[in-house]
């Protein structure tokens, strides 16, 4: 269940297809996952719906402009090495990431919900609310730490809530 209705997501934003007929990825196999449809895009890169064996996952793929950059390719490579070591329930789970024709990928969890940007364009958060946020976010800031992982770019728009119904109620997960 959606946090609000009609958002879904991927890790760091709003999820909506936006139509690009021409996209030559649509339709390519990245390791077995068949991308089906952007979701949206970003500075670095764009995130894409696919699937494999029945399951839905966000794909995000570097920027073609941006994937020559060798420095860029790099630090992409490392935080697909970096969040796949990394098994959180406030973590996004990495499935896998590669190179398949030059086109440089990850491959994550689909979630649904959206950005704490989002929420916080729209009201202020209670104050119960915003330190439960707090709390979980620095859980799994605490948890990569350990790890010997620093989050380089952590900010609204790089935390995403999640909405659960559970046998328990509804559960956030950040």
């Amino acid at each position: 269940v959606s946090l609000d209705r009609g958002w879904t997501g991927a890790a760091w934003g709003p999820l909506y297809s936006e139509p690009m007929a021409d996209d030559p990825l649509i339709g390519k196999e990245l390791n077995g996952f068949v991308v089906q449809s952007r979701i949206g895009s970003g500075a670095t890169g764009v995130v894409y719906r696919g699937s494999k064996d029945g399951r839905t996952v966000a794909i995000k793929v570097l920027n073609e402009a941006l994937g020559h950059i060798q420095a860029l390719r790099r630090r992409f490579e490392r935080e697909a090495r970096a969040l796949g070591k990394l098994e959180h329930p406030n973590i996004v789970h990495i499935e896998d990431y590669g190179v398949v024709d030059d086109v440089v990928f990850i491959v994550m969890e689909l979630l649904h919900g959206q950005t704490l940007e989002a929420v916080l364009q729209r009201h202020a958060l209670e104050p119960g609310r915003a330190l439960n946020i707090m709390r979980t976010v620095l859980e799994a800031v605490a948890f990569a730490h350990e790890a010997e992982i620093v989050h380089r770019d952590l900010k609204p728009a790089n935390v995403f809530l999640v909405h659960e119904d559970t046998e328990d109620g509804e559960r956030e997960t950040v």
